[in-house]
């Protein structure tokens, strides 16, 4: 599955001041966060809608897609060069049930960068890898918490 595509427009509303916007990851900061995923020992952290851990989802693989080798394409994928792909193995049943009757519909790595990577976006720089080390830091310990 894809967990992070290059360039795509996320949605996102802040209550705080009743407004949508959009963010967007770079190349090159999609490519950071997938090595900070790995280097980070994220492969068996799992939650589910971001919020409740999970056992039994493993991260097996993890790709960034380039021209030379497009795994995503084996899969039915149509994704632009850059994209994050991983592969999952769910052995919770309870969880693989949801996925196969289509209540479960995807993964999503977004959802836990968004928040903190929308302020570097906001400051028109592209992050630096401590920065995006700092803030997955932050994520694992709050999730950990």
């Amino acid at each position: 599955s894809p967990a992070l595509i290059p360039l795509k427009n996320i949605y996102r509303y802040d209550a705080n001041t009743d407004s949508d916007y959009y963010v967007y990851f770079s190349k090159d900061t999609v490519k950071n966060c997938a090595y900070s995923f790995l280097k980070n020992n994220n492969h068996h952290k799992a939650t589910l809608e971001h919020q409740d851990r999970v056992s039994g989802v493993l991260t097996v693989e993890s790709c960034i897609e380039d021209p030379k080798i497009d795994k995503s394409k084996l899969y039915g994928f149509d994704l632009p060069n850059g994209t994050w792909m991983v592969k999952m193995s769910i052995t919770n049943d309870e969880l693989w049930s949801k996925i196969k009757d289509g209540s479960i519909k995807g993964l999503s790595i977004e959802g836990y960068f968004t928040s903190k990577f929308q302020q570097m976006q906001e400051q028109e720089k592209e992050p630096t890898s401590e920065e995006i080390l700092k803030a997955l830091n932050e994520i694992i310990t709050k999730s950990n918490g």
